[in-house]
């Protein structure tokens, strides 16, 4: 169906659209639609296309998706809803292919709200409601749902029942509040969360002495233990800090933490997970009799000490050394041990441990000793990390240009590579989805490596 002309919608009209294989339900430019109270328009197996306005703030008219398979939402222009009524059958999705706003009610009767990379937002009068454990918001590709205005001394506030829970008797003033569903980790792109995250930004942000009750389903455990969740904290996304937990329930799925003075990224995890420090590149070589490990860490936050571990077939790990770590270094550290009993062909890698107990380990990495210049890029296609190995016959200095599909250089990094068989860090996180070209130039040399990002 296309529409081509202004068209407001009356009161107590309904308007109800059944899609077979691909139908459209298209708004042109030049045409706006308006709904009045208690207007429903039903759009089942439909997908809507907005190259016009949908502009539905003057009345409290709703769209209803309903069906058994997926639609989105698309189109040129942004639609601003009033309400929305989710009701597709099953597991069935109302995916986004554009930004939306929605400033009434968002209704989840049955069905998945994939946000897919978009942003929806809430204004300040717009809400979740009946959000449930068969029919919620995902967000595994990025994206988040949105809410902002003002929070003074908030008790038990819960802004547009994002199921952020927050009190303080601070004035925050105009607060932003964002909750997306994909899966934190640390710098070095391992570790994981519930697939749930909350962006608190407020315009006073220090001495709060605030409460949070992190709110979850559990469809967004992503394996995780419920008993063991806690709260965590990052202020650059690549470093988290394990705030423990005050309560938590797992009946009621939260997770409450007190005494917060400021306000950052938070989600939650479990031991062994979102962890602090970020490795950089981890080295190999041998050196006669001995193997000299090397490894880099880019920042750490509250780490105690590495453990140096090794192994014969990959698989079964003893500890061969502990050093100290820095604590807390938001510069590149440089550590390194020898070891003067080495096997042929051994296994090594690297545990960190923060000031908490939790760990995180460097990629395996194997001594073969005498092997001529090699470099790999894995994994292809990758997601938010790769690693490149670079086994080099000498140490140099080098670095990393990333080229996208249109030629221009997306992301720049220099490497100290050590002789032996190094592992670099490629963090991607920043990266849209595409193909690219990434580059390693060292000594005037270049290799190049083509990765699909997804």
């Amino acid at each position: 169906m296309n529409c081509k002309k202004n068209i407001a919608v009356c009161c107590l009209c309904l308007w109800y659209l059944i899609g077979y294989s691909q139908s459209q339900f298209i708004i042109q430019s030049g045409t706006e639609i308006k709904l009045s109270i208690d207007n429903y328009v039903v759009l089942e197996n439909t997908h809507l296309v907005n190259n016009g306005t949908v502009n539905l703030n003057s009345g409290n008219g709703t769209f209803k998706f309903s069906g058994n398979s997926n639609t989105d939402i698309s189109g040129t222009n942004k639609p601003l809803f009033n309400n929305i009524e989710l009701a597709k059958t099953g597991s069935s999705q109302l995916v986004l292919q554009r930004d939306i706003d929605a400033w009434g009610s968002i209704l989840f009767t049955s069905g998945i709200l994939h946000v897919n990379n978009h942003i929806l937002d809430l204004g300040k009068f717009g809400s979740l409601s009946n959000e449930n454990e068969t029919s919620h918001v995902i967000g595994p590709t990025g994206g988040y749902i949105q809410w902002s205005d003002v929070l003074n001394a908030p008790s038990n506030a819960n802004p547009g029942n994002l199921g952020a829970i927050i009190t303080s008797t601070q004035n925050l003033g105009t607060t932003t509040i964002r909750r997306g569903h994909q899966s934190q980790t640390n710098g070095g792109g391992t570790g994981s969360s519930v697939l749930r995250y909350f962006d608190i930004i407020p315009t006073n942000n220090s001495s709060l002495n605030a409460t949070l009750r992190f709110s979850y389903l559990d469809a967004e455990l992503n394996g995780l233990t419920e008993s063991s969740l806690t709260l965590w904290k990052s202020t650059n996304l690549t470093s988290w800090s394990n705030l423990g937990f005050d309560s938590r329930n797992t009946a009621t799925n939260y997770v409450e933490k007190n005494g917060l003075s400021d306000f950052s990224r938070w989600t939650l995890s479990s031991p062994g997970n979102a962890l602090p420090v970020r490795f950089s590149v981890f080295n190999t070589n041998c050196n006669g009799n001995s193997i000299t490990i090397k490894w880099t860490t880019e920042s750490e936050w509250g780490s105690s000490h590495f453990e140096i571990q090794k192994s014969m077939d990959g698989n079964h790990w003893v500890v061969i050394a502990n050093l100290s770590a820095a604590g807390n270094s938001p510069s590149p550290k440089n550590y390194y041990f020898i070891d003067s009993a080495p096997a042929s062909n051994s296994f090594y890698r690297v545990a960190e441990y923060d000031i908490s107990g939790q760990l995180v380990y460097t990629p395996v990495n194997r001594v073969t000793c005498g092997s001529k210049d090699e470099f790999k890029l894995w994994p292809n296609p990758v997601q938010n990390k790769a690693w490149l190995s670079a086994n080099c016959s000498a140490d140099t200095k080098a670095y990393l240009q990333i080229i996208d599909s249109k030629g221009a250089a997306v992301y720049f990094k220099p490497v100290e590579l050590f002789r032996g068989n190094n592992i670099v860090n490629v963090d991607l996180q920043s990266l849209p989805n595409g193909n690219y070209i990434l580059e390693l130039v060292a000594n005037s040399e270049k290799r190049s490596f083509k990765f699909i990002k997804q």
